[in-house]
């Protein structure tokens, strides 16, 4: 537990890690020993994680960036070994975005506008996909990522006119549309090829294959939810 600060803590791939402040340090999850100790160096004053997950052969660390005179505040994704702690890449992420599949191969990250599939250790593009100027909410649901497509953020709220499925292992790319109108409310769930959106009037279930309208249930209460991580 920190003595002060908030701590990000991921377990899997046979390691814990934990994060706070800009050190992240990894144990054994058979032993429970220390791996390795890393500050996080490069950043500005400010900067701090906010997001650690652990993956078969490397740990990703989401750190936030506050804003400088040369960049915007966002966020920055770290690859890490999950042997030695050594930096494998770094690379720009939407704010509640990130790692969102990685292995000692490769990494990709939701960014700011696009989605992008990075090469381990060289950090050379093998496939980007462009998801627009504003943040998107996004579930995934297996080896698929699911990313609306609105006219404003997912934030500011807006109907949702498409849903991006990206394929996870070769970035190929399906628009979902129902037929003839809008997703009702906003991108919550996605679930063994299920899409669930939440709003106001209740709940409606999509094919995350077809984009077509499966059901809806008006009398199911909204619960806020927001992508994080």
């Amino acid at each position: 537990m920190p003595a002060q600060g908030q701590a990000y803590l991921a377990a899997g791939g046979g390691v814990a890690a934990v994060g706070s402040g800009l050190m992240v340090t990894a144990y054994d999850l058979a032993t429970g020993e220390q791996r390795w100790q890393v500050p996080l160096t490069g950043l500005p004053v400010g900067a701090a994680v906010v997001s650690v997950r652990a993956w078969p052969g490397v740990v990703t660390v989401g750190v936030s960036v506050p804003r400088t005179r040369r960049h915007p505040a966002g966020r920055t994704e770290f690859v890490l070994g999950d042997r030695t702690g050594g930096v494998a890449g770094h690379y720009p992420a939407a704010v509640y975005g990130g790692a969102v599949a990685a292995s000692a191969d490769g990494t990709v990250v939701v960014g700011p506008r696009a989605v992008t599939s990075y090469a381990s250790p060289s950090g050379r593009v093998r496939w980007r996909r462009a998801t627009g100027p504003r943040p998107q909410a996004w579930r995934l649901d297996g080896g698929d990522l699911y990313v609306s497509v609105t006219s404003g953020s997912y934030l500011a709220g807006g109907p949702v006119t498409a849903v991006r499925r990206i394929s996870l292992l070769t970035g190929s790319e399906r628009m979902l549309r129902p037929a003839g109108r809008d997703f009702t409310g906003t991108l919550s769930a996605a679930l063994d090829g299920v899409l669930l959106f939440t709003g106001p009037g209740g709940v409606s279930a999509y094919s995350g294959l077809t984009g077509r309208l499966l059901w809806q249930r008006a009398d199911v209460r909204r619960h806020e939810h927001r992508t994080a991580g």
